[in-house]
């Protein structure tokens, strides 16, 4: 007992000192006594897993590609292959691979076999969702630059916190992109809180 009150007359020396008042001070070794006395309890508590906000689904698509004819007026293209002779100006193209919105129906000159993709009419499907967690619907289309499919949400997507079944650029907090054209994918996002 001798021994003890003289350790904790040399540690209240000690912490008065380095200017630590010695009744805030808690001793490690009391602390442990204390987590000791409470592990059964600390050990009942439930952790509850986080549960992610799921969606999973099968999607297609199918690249509608036109070599002659008419375009609609108001309707989305992309010049995939211009062929030398070919003339799309007139109707709103700009350039190769860049999506265009039809000014007209009758190109110029498209008689050398140009490829020209319709993206209205290639717009992904949902052909089934397996599960669905969201707190929204969710909706695929392109993204208005490229012939990229993209699934867009109510600024659902954070970085950090989304992870996709497959490569994806996020685009923002509302739109994901996978990337090209699709012929059939399951795809599955995991949102967690």
């Amino acid at each position: 007992m001798k021994n003890l009150n003289r350790q904790n007359k040399k540690l209240t020396q000690s912490l008065l000192r380095r200017g630590i008042d010695p009744n805030n001070f808690v001793r490690v070794q009391d602390l442990i006594s204390i987590i000791n006395e409470l592990e059964d309890e600390i050990n009942a508590i439930p952790i509850l897993p986080i549960e992610p906000l799921k969606y999973k689904a099968i999607i297609s698509q199918t690249v509608i590609y036109l070599y002659s004819g008419l375009l609609v007026v108001g309707q989305k293209y992309i010049v995939d292959v211009l062929e030398a002779g070919d003339d799309f100006t007139n109707v709103g193209y700009v350039s190769t691979g860049v999506i265009f919105t039809a000014t007209g129906t009758t190109p110029t000159n498209w008689s050398n076999d140009s490829i020209v993709v319709d993206v209205f009419e290639s717009q992904p499907i949902i052909d089934n969702v397996i599960f669905d967690t969201l707190p929204l619907t969710v909706s695929w289309g392109d993204d208005g630059v490229g012939f990229s499919t993209i699934l867009e949400s109510a600024g659902l997507f954070k970085a950090e916190k989304t992870f996709f079944s497959t490569e994806f650029t996020l685009l923002n907090d509302d739109l994901i992109s996978i990337g090209t054209e699709l012929s059939y994918l399951q795809v599955t996002i995991e949102v967690y809180p």
